[in-house]
């Protein structure tokens, strides 16, 4: 129960910053931002228009509404090497997290943890705000190593 009660803190939150931006709340940027909130992993516009569950929007609809969402700051874009966009609803701040990817199967998890609160602090102290850091990992996951072993 949890889990549903913060979707929908954040999804009340989300439409106060729209409508802060003078955007309407229309059903399209209601189901993206719904979307993009229970993905657990980073998304591609795709991905988001198949997992709208009703009135799927088209391509350049999307695309519009997550730049508007990104520019506003409630989703970030991911670059995970592979030329794909992806993108990540801004994760609530007490579960920031990193990823890292497989070089050869593309397979991407999360890290849970991050260590760089530190340098976030020091620029704080530096007189920098709205701070926000992009860390990815990229190297062979044990099933590809596995699998290359056996050849």
């Amino acid at each position: 129960m949890k889990q549903i009660r913060g979707q929908s803190e954040r999804m009340s939150d989300a439409l106060k910053v729209l409508r802060m931006a003078k955007l309407k709340h229309t059903p399209t940027r209601k189901a993206l931002l719904e979307f993009a909130f229970r993905s657990r992993e980073p998304f591609t516009v795709d991905q988001a228009i198949r997992g709208i569950q009703t009135g799927s929007p088209d391509p350049s609809t999307a695309y519009r509404n997550l730049e508007h969402f990104e520019r506003l700051g409630l989703i970030h874009r991911r670059h995970f090497g592979d030329g794909v966009v992806r993108y990540e609803a801004r994760p609530d701040p007490q579960r920031h997290h990193h990823h890292i990817i497989c070089t050869r199967c593309r397979k991407m998890e999360i890290l849970d943890e991050c260590a760089l609160a530190g340098f976030e602090e020091k620029a704080k102290a530096l007189g920098y705000s709205e701070l926000r850091h992009s860390l990815e990992f990229f190297g062979v996951c044990p099933a590809c190593l596995a699998a290359q072993r056996s050849v």
